[in-house]
């Protein structure tokens, strides 16, 4: 994750500003992992995933750069 988040805020062309990704509703774990390393529940895809149950997706977010 460190090594990502680091590309990341160091990327200039394109420049990384957000970063998104979706976690299952059912994994919590997964979902705490991911606020622990500054990301940000933003919204719910109730339909995100198409084969397996339960279909719903978090939403998170976080900066790709810090703020100057």
């Amino acid at each position: 994750m460190k090594l990502i988040l680091d590309a990341a805020a160091t990327h200039e062309k394109p420049r990384v500003d957000r970063i998104h990704l979706h976690v299952q509703v059912s994994n919590i774990d997964a979902k705490r992992f991911y606020e622990r390393h500054g990301f940000n529940e933003v919204g719910i895809d109730e339909l995100y995933y198409k084969k397996i149950k339960p279909s719903g997706a978090w939403i998170m977010e976080r900066e790709g750069r810090p703020s100057t």
